[in-house]
């Protein structure tokens, strides 16, 4: 008899970041992070402002939760906000080991887009965590048609 599928996990956040980051030093970042997410088999999708990551983590739960341990201890990452953390039934980006891509087109554009999310957020005291993360996931698919079709 097989053993029943664990849980999936998804945990988006907002977090600092405390390094900063060339467009290359950030592929190279991203390149690395898809490469170890495939391998334990985490699926998500990452933007990042020249300042700040948006990220949306999901996979089996206690790859997930060890996985967020690790971010959370991680001195790249600091002020960090947990946006949500749900048991869900299906992937959102269950094609991609990590997709990454931008908020604005400049990095002052990407700056305004994001104090716009931050501030929504923090205005929005009866959004739900599902309310906010199906904003999250239209903003990433709609970012990452973008880039795909460029």
């Amino acid at each position: 008899m097989n053993a029943p599928e664990p849980p999936l996990l998804r945990i988006v956040y907002l977090s600092t970041a405390m390094e900063s980051y060339t467009p290359q030093s950030l592929q190279a970042f991203s390149d690395d992070i898809c490469t170890r997410n495939r391998a334990t088999n985490i699926t998500g999708a990452m933007a990042f402002n020249g300042g700040n990551f948006l990220q949306v983590i999901e996979g089996p739960a206690y790859v997930v939760d060890d996985l967020f341990e690790k971010i959370s201890a991680d001195p790249r990452h600091a002020f960090i906000d947990v946006l949500q953390r749900d048991i869900v039934e299906q992937r959102i980006f269950a094609d991609y080991g990590l997709e990454l891509c931008s908020f604005g087109d400049t990095p002052a554009a990407s700056q305004q887009e994001f104090r716009t999310i931050r501030e929504f957020l923090n205005h929005c005291p009866g959004m739900t965590p599902d309310l906010i993360t199906r904003g999250l996931m239209g903003f990433f698919i709609e970012r990452v048609g973008r880039i795909r079709a460029a």
